[in-house]
């Protein structure tokens, strides 16, 4: 059906509104056809009703027999017309008194009077009114019958019939003669919204959204759908705005060490202690700025949904983690700090390994990072309910409540953390990738002096 329509709101409007009125028009004549033939039937039926009547009325008995005739002028409002013949006949006990014998004889429905049927004289179809009239000193009743044939009727059916199909047809040009201003005008909202979106003042970069004053209840649901598109623009744009001020932000600072070293290689004598110092500076900026870009990679990735481009695989989890944590444990070790591993045995789950593994490394990564000298790293893969879980707790210096949202914000850094190297990606990262993934990344506890306890919760199945 969307191929046959045009494509044009008005069009489409007009196609589908003369369409249904042809369709009306179409069951009204029928419904007219019907009717035209039913008020014909019944208005010769009772002409003939009354052609009966005054027969009925004539009759008499005399002695042993029946007399009957036919008043003078009984089927002149029969005959008036020239269009039909009448017959008729007045029978008794199947004899002929008087009339027609090529009528055949045949009396009303059992138990009544009067009656109607339909029948044939000389090979011409005919109307027959019947009725069993009743006699004293007689044994048998007396059937009157007269019949008439049927063009009449069927001139009136079709002059009813045209005049219904003449005042339709007048119904249908004039409706259509007003569907087109009428579309036009239902149209006006829509047009309105074009105007609005064509005018110079409209700038969808700049948020600008549509007006939903005395937009129609049918644009309402477009109007609000678009305008909240609008607003995810803008907020799309400004977190690109953020995240490219913050990039640069980020970026600043190592490059400006690498371009202030190098001018110091420069002058600068290959042996001596200035220039070793500048080398080690150089090598730990640009290890900087080669984490810091790896990790804005990953989080842009992760932000387009290419986290999920990877198979999804049923994997163990414990021997995914266990795996991990043998690889980051000598960096634990080299600042003093333990790191353990507890699994309740297999734990599967249908997921994106190399994603499971990026979320739990920054979250290691990041309890090596900034936990203290000597301290404690817990990491435990188990299920809560029915869902797989991912838990990493650390006896560092803790969180304190009113941070404990904004450390999942990217580039956000904790002020006792300013003199130490990171780039504040880690966890928004973490979280980002698990959002992609149908999982989730929480802070589930945290006291000052004490630790954290982060959790990697999948859903069931």
């Amino acid at each position: 059906m969307t191929g046959i329509l045009p494509n044009s709101l008005s069009q489409r409007q007009l196609v589908i509104m003369v369409s249904a009125l042809i369709g009306i028009a179409g069951i009204l004549a029928a419904g007219g056809t019907l009717l035209a033939a039913s008020f014909a039937q019944r208005a010769s039926d009772r002409v003939l009703r009354s052609a009966v009547t005054a027969i009925s009325d004539t009759l008499t008995v005399e002695g042993d027999s029946v007399q009957g005739r036919v008043p003078v002028g009984a089927f002149s409002f029969l005959e008036d017309t020239g269009q039909d013949s009448v017959f008729y006949n007045i029978s008794q006990g199947g004899r002929i008194i008087t009339g027609y014998d090529e009528l055949a004889v045949a009396p009303p429905d059992e138990g009544e009077d009067f009656g109607f049927r339909d029948d044939e004289v000389f090979g011409q179809e005919v109307r027959v009114a019947v009725q069993q009239v009743e006699l004293p000193r007689q044994d048998q009743p007396v059937i009157i019958q007269v019949a008439e044939t049927l063009n009449q009727r069927e001139s009136q059916t079709i002059e009813m019939l045209l005049a219904v199909l003449v005042l339709e047809l007048v119904l249908v040009l004039a409706a259509a003669a007003m569907i087109k201003p009428a579309v036009r005008w239902g149209l006006r909202p829509v047009a309105r919204l074009q105007a609005q979106l064509s005018g110079e003042k409209f700038n969808a970069l700049a948020q600008s959204k549509l007006e939903t004053r005395d937009v129609p209840r049918e644009l309402q649901g477009l109007v609000e759908a678009y305008n909240h598109l609008i607003a995810q623009l803008g907020d799309a744009l400004a977190a690109h705005r953020r995240f490219t001020g913050d990039a640069s932000h980020q970026l600043r600072t190592p490059l400006t060490i690498l371009k202030s070293h190098i001018a110091v290689l420069e002058h600068s004598e290959p042996a001596s202690e200035e220039f070793d110092q500048s080398v080690r500076d150089i090598a730990e900026a640009s290890a900087r700025l080669e984490r810091l870009l790896s990790q804005l990679l990953k989080l842009a990735r992760a932000e387009g949904g290419g986290a999920s481009d990877s198979a999804v695989v049923e994997t163990d989890l414990a021997d995914l983690i266990a795996d991990l944590c043998r690889r980051l444990a000598p960096e634990a070790l080299g600042r003093g700090m333990d790191m353990e591993f507890h699994a309740d045995g297999p734990v599967i789950v249908r997921s994106h390994p190399i994603v499971v593994e990026e979320i739990v490394s920054n979250l290691i990564e990041n309890a090596i990072r900034y936990g203290r000298m000597g301290g404690l790293i817990e990491v435990s893969v188990h299920r809560q309910g029915e869902g797989p879980v991912i838990e990493v707790r650390d006896n560092g210096p803790g969180i304190a409540m009113g941070d404990r949202e904004r450390i999942f914000r990217r580039f956000s850094r904790l002020a006792r953390d300013s003199g130490r190297p990171g780039s504040g990606l880690g966890l928004a990262i973490s979280r980002t990738l698990a959002e992609a993934v149908g999982a989730s990344v929480e802070l589930v506890w945290s006291e000052v002096g004490k630790g954290s306890l982060f959790r990697v919760s999948f859903m069931k199945g």
